[in-house]
């Protein structure tokens, strides 16, 4: 009876100490899983180098790791983007935008230098076209003073030139008829006087005041 009872106070002990090693085992493996599943969940890094304006030119989006892609599917919950991927496609598709704007801006720009290039009207029958055309009708005013001294046209001593040329284009006109002789092409004269209110005219030749204005009135319209 009495090696009875001391087999049986044995097995209860190595069976307390098995139950005992179990358990801590179990717990082990818990806190090991939980590690485990932090790191595979952790999302995938994005170098410094990606987010640079220079690298962002040519950025190459990254696709989520093969970890966490496992570690979403044994959760059951979709893949978690990472933020500083998602930052990084703002940027580039902002740079993007930035691109297009400027070559739009840089097309128009083109195209009105290039319909402006060519001012030269053709006829067909009474009608008036542009170099690309358009139909158009001249109605145009005479803007004398060339032909004789001092060989300049008549107001620029009272109001600025383009103070008069927006004066004209308002009026509804566009076009100027501006007369000169052959001495003003001859001589060519330096021009100092009847420039009171266009000083910057003052001191150039006659004919150098005539291309300031043709170029000034393109501006305008004429």
């Amino acid at each position: 009876m009495q090696l009875r009872r001391v087999a049986r106070q044995y097995i209860c002990m190595q069976t307390a100490f098995s139950n005992t090693r179990v358990t801590l085992t179990l717990h082990l493996c818990a806190v090991l899983g939980l590690l485990i599943g932090v790191w595979l969940a952790y999302p995938a890094a994005v170098s410094d180098a990606t987010l640079s304006p220079g690298a962002s030119s040519h950025i190459t989006v990254l696709q989520p790791s093969p970890a966490s892609v496992r570690a979403a599917a044994r959760r059951n919950v979709p893949v978690a983007p990472d933020l500083r991927q998602v930052l990084a496609r703002v940027h580039y598709a902002r740079q993007l935008q930035q691109i297009r704007d400027r070559l739009i801006a840089a097309r128009r720009v083109a195209a009105l230098n290039a319909v402006h290039a060519d001012f030269a009207l053709h006829a067909v029958g009474s009608q008036l076209y542009t170099a690309w055309n358009a139909p158009m009708t001249l109605k145009a005013m005479n803007w004398y003073g060339f032909e004789y001294a001092p060989f300049v046209p008549d107001g620029l001593d009272q109001a600025s030139l383009d103070s008069i040329l927006s004066t004209v284009h308002d009026l509804g006109f566009n076009a100027l008829r501006i007369t000169f002789a052959n001495e003003t092409v001859e001589s060519n004269p330096v021009v100092v006087a009847e420039l009171a209110a266009n000083p910057e005219l003052r001191g150039l030749h006659s004919l150098d005041i005539m291309q300031r204005i043709i170029e000034r009135a393109h501006h305008f319209g004429l």
